[in-house]
């Protein structure tokens, strides 16, 4: 128990330093799409339980979209992949599912930063409401 609660905090701790860098512009559109290449090319297999084959389908679409065209309502999907990946890898122990999560989370991290940055470029700040983590 102690060891999962420390793994969550230091993801919590990553993701939300790197959304920071990237709201604040250090990470740049190339090495998001590199990143997005490395995730797409690394996709795992599909699982049974809780990563299934709709879920990596889903996976594939959300990362061939251009990094412009993210919306929240993707990051929140994304979240979700992310979360049935990590439960998938706690049921069944699959180490390429255990490698993939923290790339997909640094990901997601990031898309969640350039999508802060987009809106405080618009004046619209964090008044969209979307400080999640």
């Amino acid at each position: 128990g102690q060891l999962k609660s420390l793994a969550r905090a230091f993801y919590g701790y990553s993701d939300m330093l790197i959304r920071f860098l990237s709201a604040k512009g250090l990470v740049a559109e190339p090495e998001v799409v590199l990143l997005r290449g490395a995730l797409d090319a690394l996709i795992p297999v599909a699982k049974t339980r809780y990563y299934t084959e709709e879920i990596r389908e889903k996976l594939l679409k959300l990362l061939r979209k251009e990094i412009k065209d993210y919306t929240w309502d993707d990051v929140a999907e994304l979240e979700k992949i992310a979360e049935a990946i990590y439960k998938e890898y706690e049921a069944t122990g699959s180490e390429d599912l255990h490698d993939y999560y923290p790339k997909l989370r640094m990901y997601i991290a990031i898309i969640q930063g350039l999508l802060t940055k987009r809106g405080m470029e618009r004046g619209e700040g964090e008044k969209t409401g979307q400080c999640q983590q």
